[in-house]
């Protein structure tokens, strides 16, 4: 599940910005991004994999775009059924 919603959110970012670094929790620095770039997002694909392989209803995606080193925009939304929420 990690591996499988990782590629499509990567191919994603890297569909829209191509020139951006991906650092991504199961592949680690993306290969066509591996050239220097001020611009760089982090992606958790399943963050609390472990409470969702046990049906615990607490986990989430989470996406992270940095310029420069700095933290530009975050996003988390938890996905358990019935809850939908995301971070400023």
């Amino acid at each position: 599940m990690n591996e499988r919603a990782e590629r499509l959110i990567v191919r994603r970012i890297r569909g829209r910005f191509p020139e951006h670094q991906i650092v991504a929790e199961e592949a680690g620095l993306s290969e066509a991004g591996r050239s220097p770039s001020r611009m760089q997002w982090f992606v958790d694909p399943l963050d609390g994999t472990t409470n969702y392989a046990h049906g615990y209803p607490v986990f989430c995606v989470s996406i992270a775009l940095a310029s420069n080193g700095r933290i530009h925009r975050a996003m988390r939304a938890i996905l358990a059924k019935g809850r939908e929420e995301a971070a400023p």
